[in-house]
């Protein structure tokens, strides 16, 4: 699992970088295997008017063809919105993995849905 940060207006950038590679380690570690890359962005969209205004958003590539997997979110505390991506993103990742794993639902197929006998 390869983690990519980019950091844009955003004061102790490599204390940032390390909070983030820790969250997202503990959040998606037991899905390593499934994950391919990570790339987060860190952002301060207002700059030093303050506000709620850091953001953070998680894209994560599955192993496959899956689709990607995205969260964001916004707070006033950058760790905050870290954490709350972090979660965000590792309970979609367990869902599409869980939903990979179980056979698709909906009818049978057509040769399934009659019984093997004939009537003739």
């Amino acid at each position: 699992m390869r983690v990519d940060v980019r950091i844009r207006r955003i004061p102790n950038a490599q204390r940032a970088r390390e909070w983030v590679a820790r969250r997202l380690d503990f959040a998606l570690g037991r899905f390593a295997p499934q994950i391919d890359q990570v790339h987060v962005t860190l952002e301060d969209t207002n700059g030093p008017r303050g506000g709620v205004d850091k953001r953070c958003k998680v894209r994560v590539l599955m192993n496959g063809k899956r689709a990607p997997i995205f969260a964001e979110d916004h707070d006033a505390d950058l760790a905050v919105a870290i954490d709350r991506a972090a979660q965000r993103v590792s309970h979609s990742v367990g869902r599409a993995i869980n939903r990979a794993g179980r056979p698709p639902r909906g009818r049978p197929a057509a040769e399934e849905s009659w019984p093997a006998w004939s009537l003739a």
